[in-house]
């Protein structure tokens, strides 16, 4: 089973609960957010938690990721029953209310006003310019069955892509539960999402977040049809479900790019090609990549990089893109090895995880995040890697002693 992922429990639409996915904290969650910095300039994320009681009742953790930019605003909506405030999302057709106090959540409000991540304790922000007055531009709150507080419950942004051409950005949703004593994943899902900044750039400080829209539910390897998924699968066990880790959008942006693999079928990896309008899996094709991990377009998209990871084992492939193969999306695609690696060896790389935006201008250099470290890397070139900043980071996450920094 892929240590990556898993999760819990079925669910439909009628009860109102969603779809959920996440990574392992061992893999993802100790990676330096450095790269995302490069990327996206002025947007950041962030995840803002408050914790009700439990009892009968049944307590309520408001998981909520943000995707932000310049200024911190937002507002809330005084329900017609005294002191309380209704929070109502809706997320398929299905109207989630929850009748909050109005003074907590006011303090939770004031709370989310002032994050910053010049106040992060575990970061140093060089250019402060980068990350000031920032503002929310779109956000997912907790929904069911992951706004519980008998577990530890998260929601997070990835895989943030940018059309081309339009103020429209793509992304996969996590949602994931962890039992709280033996840190289990226990429910589990992922989605994918679009939504159209345009408005919001046009009215900045007016409050105006936009509105995401859901593309697809993740699938199942015995699903039948193409279309987007639209019910909510909430899972345990991950075995089953298509795993994405790396995401890449086409140049005519008419379709997403993502890497599939699903656990315990022998069939290698898959490139799965999702329509940018509809959600539906317009096509696939089969690879010669066991588990594709990160993947991502040079800059010009000529040329599409991947990685496969089999512990102690890291290797980097690439493949040629051209105009026939934009028009030709589900023809087999075959895939050579550009790096290798072995934690311990020299370089000692364990883990490389890049996107889109981790390409310098040329496209001739990588630039790869790993448990704390930052990899420039020349595939193209058969140059060694080169460590440009960190130690690495300790099984008891802090980091390690070096001479990069």
């Amino acid at each position: 089973m892929d240590t990556r992922l898993s999760a819990g429990v079925e669910v439909d639409d009628d009860g109102g609960v969603r779809v959920d996915m996440a990574r392992s904290p061992s893999k993802r969650n100790v990676v330096l957010p450095l790269l995302l910095l490069l990327g996206m300039l002025l947007m950041s994320t962030y995840v803002v938690q408050r914790s009700g009681d439990g009892g009968a009742q049944g307590g309520l953790e408001a998981s909520t990721q943000y995707i932000s930019s310049s200024s911190s605003s937002s507002s809330l909506s005084k329900g017609g029953g005294g002191g309380n405030v209704v929070a109502t999302t809706e997320y398929e057709g299905v109207d989630a209310e929850l009748d909050l106090d109005l003074a907590e959540l006011g303090e939770m409000q004031e709370y989310v006003d002032r994050r910053s991540l010049i106040s992060a304790d575990d970061l140093i922000i060089f250019n402060s310019t980068v990350v000031v007055d920032q503002k929310v531009v779109l956000r997912h709150t907790a929904r069911s069955p992951f706004d519980t507080s008998s577990m530890y419950c998260s929601t997070a942004i990835r895989n943030i892509l940018f059309h081309p051409k339009e103020t429209v950005i793509f992304y996969i949703l996590d949602e994931s539960c962890y039992a709280n004593v033996t840190n289990k994943r226990v429910r589990s899902m992922h989605s994918y999402w679009k939504a159209n900044l345009s408005t919001v750039a046009m009215e900045m400080w007016n409050g105006t977040e936009a509105e995401p829209v859901l593309l697809s539910n993740w699938w199942s390897s015995t699903e039948k049809t193409t279309k987007s998924i639209k019910k909510s699968t909430v899972v345990g066990d991950t075995g089953s479900m298509a795993l994405v880790y790396g995401m890449d959008i086409l140049e005519n942006a008419e379709q997403l790019v993502l890497g599939a693999t699903t656990e315990g079928e022998k069939e290698r990896s898959k490139l799965v090609f999702m329509d940018t309008t509809t959600g539906n899996r317009v096509s696939n094709a089969s690879t010669n990549v066991a588990n594709v991990d990160s993947l991502a377009f040079n800059p010009n998209r000529t040329q599409l990089y991947v990685t496969d990871q089999l512990s102690p084992f890291v290797s980097l492939y690439s493949i040629p893109w051209t105009a026939d193969d934009n028009a030709n999306l589900s023809k087999p695609r075959s895939f050579k090895q550009v790096g290798s690696f072995v934690a311990g060896g020299e370089p000692d790389i364990r883990d490389m995880n890049f996107r889109r935006q981790s390409f310098d201008p040329t496209g001739n250099c990588l630039y790869s995040v790993e448990n704390g470290k930052i990899w420039a890397v020349e595939p193209m070139n058969g140059k060694a890697p080169t460590l440009l900043a960190g130690g690495g980071v300790s099984k008891s996450g802090e980091p390690e002693d070096g001479n990069h920094n």
